[in-house]
């Protein structure tokens, strides 16, 4: 048992370590003075280099079908994709913008095979778009518009590539190693546009192609293996939060006052439903419990007395189908409405009743 908890606290950190890799991306795309293009050829043919040399000393096959091929065309644009959307807008913008590709799962898991989605997927599909919206205020004031389209559509193929590589025979490994490929023959002959290679443009492609990008998925590949989707997902999460960091520290940019509101609303939006999956992945393995939620119409809650101050039965008293009574832990009744319009007719249908607004604790 110790050994397995061991095991996976490794794992997790294997996850953590490499969304900390991948939050170095913004600063050392910042720090160079070439296109984009280029970068993405330059960094991806250096990837690519190292996870081939990986994979043949662990002797896994270059796996090439059609899945992990288009796996590797979604990640080619991705791959592109963010590397010009940190060129045109902020660093920030552009990490915040391409996390939004768990809410493109849920919308194409509707659109192209038929799986309904949760009441909370469409809650957060409902955040993370009005998340979004403050990106796009924010760029009328500070420029940056096109750049945080590109950053979006960054999160729309990384869906793409999470969605190919959900399928059976696919291969994360393989289809990230021929995304870098693909990456580099597109990339690589913007490179005769550039002129000048400084030693901090030779260094930040190292440790782009090295580090923020064979490293990083290598560490993923590695700790999912035992590490639940779920809370990988979670770990993950570091990696919006460290890479404004990264570059307000050491470059000195920074976000929007209206990007800061969205990055908050869509990081609260993609990583908060996740505590629901995690809850239910650890009643379901650590205690064999199944969980089932359903999500309920109301909205208002209010404590209620009578003027005896007796309690009150259900039969009692006049409720709309919209309305419910409870009692919490300790006896005290509330009723729950769906709207503020149930709430005034309950009041005018029973005069005995006072009601309260819910909040802090009663004895």
């Amino acid at each position: 048992m110790q050994s397995t908890t061991g095991q996976r606290r490794r794992a997790i950190f294997e996850v953590l370590l490499s969304a900390a890799m991948w939050s170095t991306g913004g600063i050392f795309i910042k720090l160079l003075d070439w296109g984009a293009m280029p970068i993405a050829g330059v960094r991806s043919l250096i990837a690519g280099l190292v996870m081939a040399a990986y994979m043949l000393m662990r002797r896994i096959p270059y796996k090439l079908n059609a899945r992990s091929a288009r796996s590797a065309v979604a990640l080619c644009g991705t791959f592109t994709l963010f590397v010009a959307a940190n060129k045109l807008t902020t660093a920030a913008n552009t990490i915040v913008l391409q996390f939004t590709a768990p809410i493109f799962v849920i919308v194409f898991s509707l659109l192209f095979w038929h799986k309904r989605p949760r009441r909370l997927d469409l809650i957060a599909c409902a955040v993370v778009f009005g998340g979004v919206l403050f990106f796009f205020v924010d760029s009328l004031e500070m420029g940056g518009g096109l750049g945080n389209f590109l950053a979006l559509l960054s999160g729309v193929s990384y869906a793409g590539v999470f969605l190919m590589n959900d399928m059976p025979d696919s291969d994360a490994l393989s289809s990230v190693f021929w995304g870098e490929v693909l990456s580099s023959v597109t990339g690589l002959p913007f490179l005769l546009q550039e002129t000048e290679f400084p030693p901090t443009a030779i260094l930040s492609l190292v440790v782009l192609g090295v580090f923020q990008v064979a490293l990083a998925y290598i560490l993923l590949a590695i700790g999912l293996k035992t590490t639940p989707p779920v809370m990988a997902s979670l770990v993950s999460g570091i990696e919006p939060v460290l890479n404004p960091i990264l570059v307000a520290v050491f470059y000195q940019e920074y976000m929007g006052p209206f990007a800061l509101i969205g990055a908050a609303v869509v990081i609260v939006g993609v990583v908060g439903t996740l505590q629901f999956d995690v809850l239910e992945y650890r009643l379901k393995n650590e205690y064999n419990v199944d969980l089932y939620m359903e999500g309920l119409p109301y909205e208002y809650l209010r404590w209620i007395e009578t003027d005896d101050g007796q309690p009150v039965k259900e039969e009692d008293l006049t409720l709309g189908t919209d309305t419910k009574l409870v009692e919490d832990y300790k006896g005290n009744q509330l009723l729950l409405f769906a709207s503020q319009w149930s709430i005034n007719w309950v009041q005018e249908k029973n005069k005995n009743l006072t009601m309260s607004e819910f909040g802090g604790t009663r004895e």
